[in-house]
């Protein structure tokens, strides 16, 4: 056995100023077949085999009806010597017999038809329910607005130093100032109304009337008919 001491910086950059021992000959053959046969023989190497094996067998265990004859052949082997897996497969086994023995209970008659009935109604109070809260937030937002604007209103009619006469005779005027307005808007409207009754013959009024009536018609229809299909679809 010889034993050489080799300096390399050079080539190995970590073992500057440092000795390393290099084994040649049957020394080497040696030291490497002993840490090969050791890497191979370890008990953890070994441990992690038989697991896996092991596992391999159980799956075929709990999946039996899906083995080829070789695979079965290979797992009637590994029963006979693994007395774990015997063990399982004889509970597999009691399990399955007891199932075979119980006897299943039956639906009592028109238990389909009870079951849509239920069905229909949680999905008419879920939808009545989804209503009533989409309608009163609406109502809730609405009521905040009306507040905001009516105490926006009340801050700019009344001033921090008026009195009261002041902000009542402000508002009665303001008031006939609005009733003012809109009998202005009324008598336009009333002039506008009678120039278009002389210039559009009645026929034409009737043709209009009729157009609108229709246009409602169909409208009211093809509202009818989504709600008739929303409803076929949420059931």
């Amino acid at each position: 056995m010889t034993a050489l001491v080799a300096r390399s910086p050079a080539r190995y950059p970590s073992l500057r100023a440092r000795s390393r021992v290099v084994f040649s000959g049957r020394a080497a053959n040696w030291l490497n077949a002993g840490w090969l046969n050791k890497s191979r023989n370890s008990p953890n190497r070994r441990l992690k085999e038989w697991v896996v094996s092991h596992l391999q067998f159980e799956r075929w265990l709990l999946d039996s009806e899906g083995l080829s004859g070789e695979q079965q052949r290979a797992l009637e082997a590994h029963l006979e010597a693994c007395p774990r897996c015997r063990q399982m497969q004889a509970g597999m086994r009691g399990v399955e017999a007891l199932f075979g023995t119980l006897d299943l209970p039956e639906p009592r008659p028109g238990f389909a038809r009870r079951w849509e009935m239920r069905l229909d109604a949680y999905l008419r109070a879920e939808r009545d329910r989804r209503y009533r809260r989409q309608v009163g937030l609406s109502l809730f937002v609405l009521l905040v607005a009306v507040v905001g604007l009516a105490v926006v209103f009340t801050l700019q009619l009344v001033g921090v130093t008026a009195a009261w006469v002041d902000v009542l005779v402000g508002a009665l005027y303001r008031l006939f100032a609005v009733l003012s307005v809109l009998g202005a808007w009324q008598n336009l409207f009333s002039i506008l109304w009678k120039a278009i009754g002389h210039w559009i013959p009645p026929v034409l009024w009737g043709s209009l009337f009729a157009m609108a009536g229709a246009l409602s018609a169909l409208w009211l229809g093809w509202l009818a008919r989504w709600v008739t299909l929303s409803r076929r679809v949420s059931l």
